[in-house]
């Protein structure tokens, strides 16, 4: 076993699935173990939050916008009290911070802007959601040269207009999604043309043909699959070859390049790896059908299985969280008690937090790095059906 993962837990069988699972969900006593760990998050959401300076991250990748849209979902998944005041508190804090130079959820203004709509919403404020949604719409309108991945770029700003209709239906009309799904679109063709490629899309961040879903090519694909607004030409002219290029340059392991030239096997994590296309492939298989992509969906998490738990830590980016998503991915699609205990047996793990942390984030509080992070993760699997990674589309 590479030092880059700690041995995984035994294959599914129904003897040790019955230790964790009660029909499609945890037992009550294993999630009830959970309690402690949950509260002392909480209680390091309130420590941060009082540790705040002005000139603070602000963002929801690392930040605490990130804190804000964890305890937003723990309101409306579990109703606790006091979650939903700390989401509209550091929500308010980051729409002061606003630059208008990034567009992407993760990474820029969009986060806060799509947030605030959703709050205000929510609270039934529907005068000041509206007006969040005009300055989300305007935020692109008027933005100047941004990147295209999920990160930092388009595709991040794509997902910040679906995620607001996801709460308000309609909310962002049409045109919009489509307009920059042609940005993105354009990119990559215009890419592909001046390379001379035969993929037909190409990205590039930091001058780097990335893969994954944070920077690369599968984040962007997913982001242009799940718009909506995606012709037929496109779906099976550009998108459907430019998928199928990336599982063609799989490694013999079955896990996926971090990016175009790298040969190096090493990396299984949201960002680069097998656990970032799960959700992609799963989702191809829904549009494009034709029973294609869900087996190598299900390919995905048996790398993410086989190659064990990373020794980095507990995070949702690069650490056990964050892959133990892929598995709850596959069993929302397809109610494999296989993948629910895979996993479950995750979340057993995560309890041990922080002794196995092998990797200390330099923002130990944050959604992707962090506290914020785990305790999404351990929330969520207090209902495994409704579960999803935090940039996803359900």
């Amino acid at each position: 076993m590479s030092n880059r993962y700690h041995q995984r837990p035994p294959d599914y069988s129904i003897q040790d699935a019955e230790i964790y699972l009660s029909g499609y969900q945890l037992n009550p006593y294993v999630y009830a173990k959970s309690q402690n760990l949950i509260d002392y998050f909480i209680k390091g959401s309130h420590d941060y939050i009082r540790s705040l300076e002005p000139e603070s991250d602000h963002t929801v990748y690392v930040g605490y916008s990130g804190i804000a849209l964890t305890h937003f979902m723990i309101h409306l998944k579990t109703q606790r009290p006091g979650s939903f005041e700390i989401a509209k508190q550091l929500n308010n804090m980051a729409l002061r911070r606003l630059t208008g130079r990034r567009v992407s959820f993760l990474q820029g203004d969009a986060g806060p802007l799509a947030m605030a709509a959703a709050i205000n919403f929510t609270d039934r404020n529907d005068r000041q959601a509206t007006e969040y949604v005009s300055r989300l719409i305007r935020l692109g309108e008027k933005a100047k040269r941004q990147e295209f991945e999920v990160l930092n770029g388009w595709s991040g700003y794509l997902y910040a207009l679906q995620y607001v209709n996801t709460f308000i239906t309609g909310a962002v009309p049409g045109t919009v999604i489509r307009k920059y799904v042609e940005i993105v679109l354009n990119e990559g063709m215009n890419n592909a043309h001046r390379s001379q490629s035969r993929v037909p899309l190409v990205y590039s961040w930091a001058d780097t043909n990335y893969y994954g879903a944070a920077h690369g090519v599968a984040g962007i694909l997913y982001m242009l699959l799940c718009s909506g607004f995606v012709s037929s030409s496109e779906l099976h002219g550009f998108i459907g070859p430019t998928l199928d290029n990336l599982i063609q340059r799989r490694h013999p392991s079955g896990n996926y390049r971090s990016s175009e030239d790298s040969e190096s096997d090493k990396l299984v994590q949201w960002c680069h790896g097998a656990p970032g296309f799960v959700d992609l492939l799963i989702l191809a298989d829904q549009v494009f059908g034709g029973g294609k992509y869900l087996p190598l969906a299900e390919d995905a998490t048996d790398v993410v299985w086989e190659r064990g738990l990373l020794e980095k830590g507990y995070s949702i980016c690069h650490g056990v969280s964050g892959n133990a998503y892929s598995f709850l991915a596959m069993f929302r699609k397809t109610r494999s008690l296989e993948q629910l205990y895979r996993a479950a047996t995750y979340f057993q793990w995560v309890l041990t937090y922080p002794d196995k942390e092998g990797y200390k984030p330099d923002r130990p509080y944050s959604l992707f790095e962090g506290q914020a992070g785990v305790l999404y993760f351990l929330t969520e699997m207090a209902n495994p059906e409704t579960a999803a990674f935090p940039d996803q589309i359900l």
